[in-house]
C-alpha cells in the first residue's frame, strides 16, 4: 500500500478546496481490521476508505463509467487481480 498515492491525491482535494482534512493510509492485517476500525472511531476519525486486499477477494467487477475515478479504480482492481466481467 505504501505506493498507492490515494493520500496524496486525496489531500491535494482537500487542500483546493480550503478543507481542514487529511486522508491516511495504514497497513493493517485481515485479523486485525476491526479492532482498527474500532481505534479509529475511538480517536475521531470521521470516515474510513478499504481498499484492497479487503474490497474483493477472486471476484468478477462491473465498473460503470469511464472517468478519472473510474480508471483509477479500474487500475487498482486490476492490480489487485480482479476479472472484469465483461
Amino acid at each position: 500500500m505504501a505506493e498507492n498515492p490515494i493520500d496524496r491525491m486525496f489531500d491535494a482535494v482537500y487542500t483546493h478546496h480550503g478543507l481542514p482534512w487529511q486522508f491516511r493510509k495504514f497497513d493493517v492485517a485481515k485479523e486485525d481490521l476491526p479492532a482498527a476500525i474500532a481505534g479509529t472511531r475511538a480517536l475521531g476519525f470521521r470516515d474510513h476508505g478499504i481498499t484492497v486486499p479487503y474490497k474483493i477477494a477472486d471476484k468478477r467487477v462491473v465498473i460503470l463509467g469511464a472517468g478519472a475515478d473510474g480508471r483509477a479504480m479500474a487500475l487498482e482492481l486490476g492490480w489487485a487481480g480482479a476479472v472484469p466481467a465483461c
